[in-house]
């Protein structure tokens, strides 16, 4: 992909493009931003603008060596990702990086080395890293990729060039959407809105099956209410746990397939480490899928909070719905929800059980409810 294909990021593609033609690219970058904004994507352009066999300044996308990155399969690209149990980057996957980095490109001109999730690499890994940043070989770059800057040890990130990648202008991926994907301007807002500035995020939100998920989710959010018994409450954690293990269970059968293609060609050692990584990887994911369902809860009711002091909601397609919600509850009561919600996932990021967790959850938000019933501004006064 070229970089004039990639959406938004025009300071960071403009600096990396000039350095280019000035032949002053750096041994080392890192890309901090939140996930979904398009760090992955300019690293994977970058790595091709390097190794494109038309020697420019821009990846053409179209040779055999644009096309090998992009599939990720160029010998001279190689990506390094959290593994093992632990969802780690170790130091042996440093070593490995060590040993191949000081080699001559095979097919490009530039080796270039990837690591995603940079802030999981262990302290033994991050010091190891460290000696190849201070004295890298000429032939190679490394691109870190992080979510979480500050995990970093300070002293990687002094030894790399640093691009902060920021969220797009709702508007910027409003019209992308209309444009290329022929959504409705109402449908195009209202995923920008959703997105929080990254494109990655407004494009899955599209999907039929990711919509029809976040409906269910803030259905199951408002079903939650003072009235409620302990056997409903209980019930709504239930079904959040449900559609949790659905989604588990679908990405176990797609691993079990996966393991079963490799298992006559690998030996018992790789595939017993395969079993674990791809273990690790479901219980990471698991949590994650986890993490987007409170989020999604949070968003709800920091809407009503923003419609409380008349501003502009995200999840304007169910205005009705939180204008009725809004005038039952104050401004305090929602603050102490999102609270409660935050402190869950904080809990499950920890590895509390999930069904307990949610539990105390919806038991939370109800009583925040009960508390807040009636007139919220007397509710105001009385806090």
């Amino acid at each position: 992909m070229p970089f004039s294909d990639v959406i938004g990021q025009e300071q960071i593609i403009r600096l990396l493009r000039n350095s280019l033609k000035c032949g002053r690219i750096a041994h080392a970058y890192l890309f901090a931003g939140p996930d979904g904004i398009g760090k992955t994507m300019v690293a994977k352009t970058l790595s091709q603008t390097l190794n494109c066999e038309t020697g420019g300044w821009d990846a053409c996308g179209r040779c055999p060596a644009c096309r090998r990155i992009e599939n990720f399969s160029h010998p001279d690209v190689t990506w390094v990702r959290p593994a093992g149990l632990s969802r780690q980057i170790g130091i042996d996957d440093i070593r490995r990086l060590r040993q191949q980095i000081s080699l001559k490109p095979y097919q490009g001109r530039k080796k270039v080395y990837l690591i995603t999730e940079a802030d999981r690499m262990t302290a033994q890994a991050s010091n190891a890293l460290l000696k190849t940043l201070e004295e890298p070989p000429a032939n190679s770059m490394l691109i870190l990729i992080t979510s979480h800057p500050a995990s970093l040890f300070p002293t990687i990130i002094s030894r790399c060039q640093m691009m902060r990648f920021s969220p797009l202008n709702p508007g910027r991926i409003e019209d992308y959407l209309v444009k290329k994907l022929n959504l409705s301007p109402n449908k195009a807002r209202l995923l920008s809105r959703l997105s929080e500035g990254r494109l990655g995020k407004a494009l899955s939100l599209q999907e039929e099956a990711v919509w029809e998920e976040r409906e269910k989710i803030l259905n199951l959010g408002n079903q939650i209410s003072p009235q409620d018994d302990l056997e409903k409450l209980l019930k709504v954690a239930a079904q959040i746990v449900e559609l949790v293990s659905d989604f588990r269970h679908e990405l176990e059968e797609r691993i079990k397939d996966e393991l079963r293609e490799v298992e006559a060609v690998v030996s018992k050692e790789q595939l017993k480490e395969m079993k674990e990584e791809r273990m690790a990887f479901l219980a990471g994911e698991s949590r994650r899928k986890v993490g987007e369902i409170l989020d999604l809860m949070i968003g709800y009711y920091r809407d009503l909070l923003v419609l409380k002091e008349g501003g502009e909601t995200i999840n304007f397609d169910r205005m009705r719905e939180m204008q009725q919600r809004a005038v039952s509850i104050s401004s305090q009561g929602i603050s102490k929800i999102i609270k409660a919600i935050e402190e869950t996932k904080g809990f499950i990021e920890r590895n509390v059980n999930l069904r307990l967790s949610l539990e105390a959850m919806t038991m939370k938000i109800a009583e925040e409810l009960e508390y807040a019933r009636g007139n919220s501004s007397q509710v105001a006064r009385e806090r």
